[in-house]
């Protein structure tokens, strides 16, 4: 199984959201998690919340115990050693590509077409 990794206070977690996880991101966010991520393009950063019911997600499958309340804390920890929003932007971006969202090709063609146009 296809996963990426946080480290927090030095321990690994594994991270991938599957077809049921996914499902209840998308009910709690109100939208698919492309979505919430699509204006980062456009200079927007995406509501900490939408990230964070993301991350929840994702520790669901290969992690036990997660609550949201236990994810706010990690995420306090995670800043706390110096991380920021666009950091846990970066790891969510991952997620998305082992969880089956995005093909590596399309990241590098976005990139692409914005070093053109930029």
């Amino acid at each position: 199984m296809l996963y990426t990794t946080m480290t927090v206070k030095g321990k690994e977690l594994r991270l991938r959201l599957n077809a049921n996880m996914t499902v209840q991101v998308e009910k709690q966010i109100g939208r698919n998690p492309i979505n919430a991520l699509i204006g980062i393009g456009n200079g927007e950063i995406p509501k900490l919340n939408d990230l964070l019911i993301m991350l929840w997600g994702a520790l669901q499958p290969l992690n036990r115990g997660y609550t949201i309340n236990k994810v706010w804390d990690l995420y306090d920890d995670f800043v706390s050693e110096g991380k920021s929003i666009n950091d846990l932007i970066e790891i969510i971006m991952e997620v998305l590509k082992v969880s089956g969202f995005i093909k590596e090709e399309e990241i590098d063609e976005e990139d692409d077409s914005e070093e053109k146009n930029g």
